[in-house]
């Protein structure tokens, strides 16, 4: 009488049960493991997605601090040579569209023969190219005031960030907050996940059980990936 293969789980918030180390199978069946749960409804890429993220956790938590600190830089920054970024960004913006006009028309289209339509194509895009340095530089002119008024309210906005010390916490708030929703949401993803139909799997990894999605466990995961941008976004505005 052949024996049922058996093997040692562990349970992830009582709604997922994966195997509990490698030292059941060989390597090439742990590699067929990871693909099988790599395809899940939405295809590979999102599976790829998840276990990115998942391989590059330590990256993601450190790049939080990381981006903090250049907010508060970047303040500093504003308050000393704000104006002087900010013209020299527009400056550089209408020399770098006059510049793709001019190496477009005068280099890059004769590479290609006279009867070629690329060439074309390349004349019409350095057209393009210097038509928007044109209305770019127009408008710099135009909204000179309006300008100098934005620099001024981010110079203001950054002394005023210098002068009140404490709502430097604020950041620091908001991404412990960030976290905590995090949480939540892998959490309440686990269980959505796990929603569907129990299928098993061909062989050899006909052991492993498949959850088929339905529509509506596919319109809740769309739904609750839009939620988890929004509420990040949502607490940023509130920060």
């Amino acid at each position: 009488m052949t024996q049922p293969f058996r093997y040692n789980t562990v349970s992830v918030l009582g709604a997922w049960c994966l195997p509990d180390g490698k030292d059941y199978i060989n390597e090439g069946t742990w590699q067929k493991v990871q693909s099988a749960f790599l395809q899940n409804a939405y295809g590979e890429k999102v599976g790829l997605w998840i276990s990115s993220i998942a391989k590059s956790w330590q990256v993601i938590l450190v790049s939080i601090p990381v981006a903090i600190v250049l907010g508060y830089i970047y303040l500093f920054i504003i308050r000393l040579i704000g104006g002087f970024i900010v013209w020299v960004s527009f400056v550089l913006i209408i020399l770098a569209l006059a510049a793709v006009g001019f190496y477009s028309f005068f280099y890059l289209k004769y590479q290609y023969v006279v009867d070629d339509p690329i060439r074309k194509y390349i004349e019409w895009g350095a057209y393009a190219a210097w038509s928007l340095s044109g209305i770019v530089a127009l408008s710099l002119l135009c909204c000179c005031s309006a300008i100098k008024i934005g620099i001024a309210v981010f110079k203001t906005t950054a002394k005023y960030v210098a002068d009140n010390m404490h709502i430097f916490f604020l950041p620091m708030i908001a991404s412990i907050v960030a976290c905590i929703w995090y949480l939540l949401w892998v959490a309440s993803f686990v269980f959505i996940y796990s929603v569907g139909d129990p299928e098993p799997r061909e062989a050899p990894l006909s052991f492993i059980t498949n959850i088929s999605w339905t529509h509506g466990t596919k319109c809740v995961v769309a739904y609750h990936i839009f939620a988890l941008f929004w509420v990040n976004a949502f607490i940023m505005g509130v920060n």
